[in-house]
């Protein structure tokens, strides 16, 4: 066929000054080869959109989303996209587990088959990573090979059409997809699905990594995803190698930025310091294998520092949580923090570490752990014989220690007359004489539903001796000067029901990543804890604040609960670009190491056929 006269002829687009050339293919309708005159080069093409500018032009016009903008050059997130193969999996550092199979037609195969071919570097493009949620300038979504078989019909360099039968899927990298493609125009260009960095690895497979650590999901559960949904994926040895190798430095010198920060914040006040302190083992019971100790700044609700203990450190579990409140009380010291107050739950080895090395600081205690222990006390005695009418006063006599405590003056003999006058009111009686500061009752006169609420208690009854002896027990009258300046760790307990998103206690983690999760789970309390209350944009409550209505299976009401704006990620689209630009430099941190604690046996381990017959031999009845 002579096409010199300007025709299209089979899809190719030909120009009359061109040189021409001769090819074979296959003809689409008929099968069968023809051979044709191509006439080189092509006239120029649209680069983004793939195909000849006369035929482009058209289409972008009728199709909105088809229209591209040229990324800026002085954007501090281009890559410089390098069609290499990535070998992130090849390295000495991470082990390679694809699969592999001889070279194939990418038409007519699987996708999850795939060689190990070097591939070649033929042309290049500019791509904008994500930095931001709004920056859509490259985003991502997931393609089904089908369709993509459809969209790779035509040259990225010139706009040719694409030979079918010379398109080779040359490597699958994790995620990546790499094709070999070969116009009627003569170019041989290798096509990545992913942009590459400066030395070649796939930061698509990096930045899945990333986030999928980031967001709190295990590999375990997202590779059943990928099942699912036929997506191909990486090996969980290369997971684990990059995440440790790239993921892990990020997120460590982010933390310790964020903690310098902190410390820097509290030296500079000229108020007293107080600090909320709690643990955390990471699963229940008291087999625990690490032990996590935070601190957390009263005024700001931010984590200030934390230390996890493994059990092999201690004697026992029930140790972790002294050495690892020693150890952070420690190193805040030495960095110049003149601690005035901690406030803790009521742990008797820090009550004492407290009292005996560290008498400048003052131990307070949460009035939230006194206030539980109240009432699993008043449950337990409201259960006995002629004391069921004790139940329904409990909620009521818990509410009367947080006033209390919340009301004091910080006047510990306040707090305990206030405390002991329910002994008066659940008698109906509202006045009395003998105490130093606090003769009556501080409510106004019952009358009506509010004096016949509730059954008030005879003195005689065995109801109200269960409650005297619950009152003025010995320890907990002693316990009552350690709550006068009402210091609760309320968003330290957040912060650990959030710390589960990281860390699930049913999930066993390794001494590393139990460490740096903890970071990443302090970052995003730091982050986020300050978030305002949102509220409503439009229709009839524009401008209210927003609560959600819950039903409490403790209290057995409904309650409202704030519902807070949304949360910050910015952090992360900032470690997400540190991460990119140690990939383009190569920076694979191999002396990083977490301080690796040994959690070895005592013994030296048998081999291991011995152990796998005494395990098959062994029954109850024999040892």
């Amino acid at each position: 066929m002579d096409i010199s006269d300007g025709q299209i002829e089979s899809n190719v687009l030909t120009s009359e000054t061109s040189s021409t050339s001769i090819k074979r293919f296959k003809d689409a309708e008929t099968q069968t080869d023809k051979m044709i005159t191509v006439c080189t080069p092509l006239q120029k093409v649209d680069a983004y959109c793939q195909f000849p500018v006369q035929l482009s032009e058209p289409v972008i016009h009728d199709h909105s989303y088809n229209s591209f903008s040229e990324p800026s050059s002085s954007s501090a997130f281009e890559i410089s996209r390098n069609l290499n193969v990535d070998d992130a999996t090849n390295d000495n550092d991470v082990e390679s587990v694809e699969s592999t199979d001889t070279e194939h037609n990418f038409l007519e195969s699987d996708s999850s088959s795939c060689v190990t071919e070097q591939a070649d570097s033929n042309c290049a493009h500019d791509y904008r990573i994500l930095t931001e949620p709004e920056d859509e300038t490259n985003r991502t979504f997931i393609i089904y090979e089908s369709q993509l078989k459809q969209l790779l019909r035509f040259c990225p360099d010139c706009g040719s059409p694409i030979d079918p039968e010379l398109t080779v899927e040359t490597q699958r990298t994790g995620a990546m997809l790499t094709l070999q493609l070969a116009c009627l125009n003569g170019c041989d260009v290798t096509w990545h699905s992913h942009p590459t960095s400066q030395n070649k690895r796939s930061l698509g497979n990096i930045f899945l990594i990333s986030a999928l650590y980031f967001s709190g999901m295990t590999f375990s559960k997202f590779v059943v995803f990928a099942k699912l949904l036929n997506l191909k994926l990486f090996h969980e040895s290369t997971y684990y190698a990059l995440r440790k190798s790239f993921v892990f430095p990020v997120v460590e010198r982010a933390w310790n930025q964020e903690k310098s920060r902190m410390i820097e914040c509290l030296k500079s006040e000229n108020q007293p310091v107080m600090l909320a302190g709690d643990g955390r083992c990471d699963s229940p019971g008291h087999n625990a294998k690490y032990g996590t100790y935070t601190f957390l700044d009263v005024k700001t609700s931010k984590v200030v520092d934390f230390k996890v203990i493994a059990v092999t450190e201690v004697q026992n579990s029930n140790g972790m949580g002294k050495k690892g409140f020693i150890d952070v009380l420690e190193r805040l010291k030495s960095a110049g923090i003149d601690i005035d107050i901690i406030s803790t739950d009521r742990h008797k080895q820090i009550r004492k570490v407290l009292r005996e090395d560290y008498p400048e600081i003052e131990h307070q205690f949460d009035p939230w752990h006194l206030s539980k222990s109240i009432s699993k006390k008043l449950s337990a005695v409201s259960k006995k014989k002629d004391c069921s009418l004790l139940a329904e006063w409990i909620s009521s006599i818990v509410n009367h220690f947080w006033f209390c405590a919340e009301s004091c003056e910080q006047n510990a003999v306040l707090l305990r007359e206030k405390w002991c006058s329910i002994l008066y009111h659940i008698v109906n009686i509202h006045s009395w004489q003998g105490n130093e500061m606090l003769h009556c009752c501080e409510h106004g006169i019952l009358r009506g539903e509010m004096n016949t609420k509730k059954k008030w208690l005879k003195q005689e009854s065995a109801a109200y001796e269960a409650l005297v002896n619950v009152v003025t027990n010995k320890q907990l009258i002693k316990d009552l000067e350690h709550v006068t300046k009402f210091i609760h760790t309320t968003y330290l307990e957040v912060y650990h029901s959030m710390y589960l998103k990281y860390l699930p206690k049913s999930t066993h983690f390794s001494h590393a990543c139990m460490n740096i999760s903890s970071m990443l789970a302090a970052l995003d309390h730091n982050h986020n804890v300050t978030r305002p209350q949102a509220i409503f944009k439009s229709g009839e409550n524009e401008g209210e604040p927003r609560y959600k209505i819950l039903w409490s299976r403790v209290h057995k009401k409904f309650t409202a609960k704030e519902v807070k704006c949304e949360k910050d990620h910015s952090y992360l689209f900032k470690m997400l670009t540190d991460i990119k630009i140690a990939v383009d430099q190569g920076n694979i941190d191999e002396a990083y190491e977490a301080a690796m604690v040994s959690i070895a046996a005592p013994t030296d381990k048998p081999d291991r056929n011995c152990i796998i017959e005494k395990t098959k031999k062994l029954s109850r009845f024999h040892h």
